[in-house]
């Protein structure tokens, strides 16, 4: 209780903080963005007790490090965050309700919007600019949303660990997402890293029920989940295709066992044909997929992997040159070397300036991480659950590494993906202590 009333006492500083640049700058949309969020997280924190002091200190350091980047240049945020900022606003000039047609007219986005395309890296600024045209242009509201979303995934990584593992993992696995440094930083930025993050948690809190109950009704909001994360990122439509193969892997099993046995399973056989039906109609309508392509056309993506690894090549924080795929064939043994640098970089004789100081301490998070799985790797192997995270993990971990070319997009990108990291290596975190009195 008295944990609870110090997190509460530092969110509501926070908030007094964010007051003299909403008023200053007159942005008074944003200063309600800020306090209606605030005031969710509170709720939560109520209907959570265990996880309140853990949520509290979250969204405060999510809110103080909003306004420390009115001070100083977060990192990313003259990238693809300005980017997505100016285009919803653009796009919202239009007015409610023409701006929900606006996702279908990016003349400059750099985009493909044919009639297959469901999703884009542009989705961000649709649903920003809907804001925009309701109420002003406000980039603390639009901030407010990524923070609103960093936080709550605080809550499921907590709600997930407890499913998984236990009360004492959940709280180790809460504090380190809520502390995580670049999750901090990416659920404040207008990205869509922590909109990935968060749709990917509802996704695994789905499929543990899933595992646990076998119900067609975890199955389809496990895939309602992926489709949802793909809109933001192609890369996520990954994940589903590991879980389908799953799922085809135990139903056809389960099946043949039983028809040993004399007995027709109905549930493992409607699931197969739903599987072979999707898979049937996927292929028919050659549905293309942002960032990926036509998952028919193999050799496509293949010329889209390589040149995406060849373009990302530069800049202070490029790979090593004898890292980079040349051609299609290097792109196969090269991918787990990729990989490794995807996950660890920047090491730290490729450090050139001070800014690369913060990706090396990600990287050091993410050896140690790395090193915990290792440890664990039995424990994963017989949860069913652990076992298909650790496998979507690892086909994120291999397709996104051999698709960048520097450690500055590595970052970002993996950023999408630490809290998969951390609930895998989860009972073996160590323990968050506020006190000095030995127990």
């Amino acid at each position: 209780m008295k944990k609870d009333i110090y997190a509460l006492y530092l969110l509501s500083l926070s908030i007094i903080f964010v007051i003299p640049f909403a008023v200053s700058s007159t942005d008074l949309v944003g200063l309600s963005s800020i306090i209606i969020v605030s005031l969710v997280i509170i709720f939560l924190g109520m209907r959570y007790p265990k996880a309140a002091s853990i949520l509290y200190v979250a969204l405060s350091l999510r809110i103080l490090v909003m306004i420390l980047g009115n001070y100083i240049a977060l990192p990313d945020t003259t990238g693809d965050a300005y980017w997505f900022e100016l285009k919803a606003y653009e796009w919202s000039l239009r007015g409610f309700p023409d701006v929900l047609f606006s996702i279908g007219q990016c003349e400059d986005c750099n985009v493909d919007f044919d009639k297959n395309t469901f999703g884009s890296s542009f989705i961000i600024s649709f649903i920003i600019g809907i804001l925009y045209s309701l109420t002003d242009r406000s980039i603390m509201m639009a901030q407010s949303l990524s923070i609103l979303l960093g936080t709550l995934s605080v809550l499921l990584s907590w709600i997930l660990a407890h499913k998984l593992w236990d009360n004492r993992t959940a709280i180790k696995v809460g504090w380190f997402v809520a502390l995580f440094p670049s999750l901090i930083l990416y659920s404040v930025l207008i990205m869509r890293e922590i909109y990935v993050c968060f749709f990917l948690l509802i996704t695994f809190y789905n499929l543990v029920n899933w595992n646990h109950n076998g119900s067609l009704k975890s199955f389809f909001f496990v895939i309602f989940g992926f489709i949802l994360g793909t809109f933001f990122h192609g890369g996520v439509f990954l994940g589903l295709l590991i879980f389908l193969i799953a799922v085809f892997l135990k139903n056809i099993n389960k099946f043949i066992r039983k028809l040993f046995n004399n007995i027709i399973a109905l549930k493992p056989l409607l699931v197969f044909l739903l599987i072979i039906s999707a898979i049937s109609f996927y292929g028919a309508k050659d549905l293309y997929i942002p960032k990926i392509g036509t998952l028919t056309d193999f050799d496509k993506i293949k010329k889209n992997i390589l040149k995406k690894n060849i373009v990302t090549h530069r800049g202070d924080a490029k790979y090593p040159d004898w890292v980079i795929a040349k051609s299609e064939n290097e792109l196969i043994y090269k991918m787990p070397i990729k990989a490794m640098y995807f996950i660890f970089s920047p090491f730290p004789w490729e450090i050139k300036k001070t800014s690369h100081l913060l990706g090396m301490i990600d990287g050091f998070f993410h050896i140690f991480l790395v090193y915990l799985i290792i440890q664990n790797r039995k424990a994963i192997w017989v949860d069913p659950t652990l076992r298909i995270i650790f496998f979507i993990l690892l086909t994120y971990l291999l397709v996104y590494g051999v698709a960048v070319g520097n450690f500055g997009t590595g970052i970002r990108h993996r950023a999408k993906f630490i809290f998969m990291f951390i609930l895998l290596a989860a009972p073996l975190l160590p323990k968050f202590t506020f006190s000095k009195k030995i127990k």
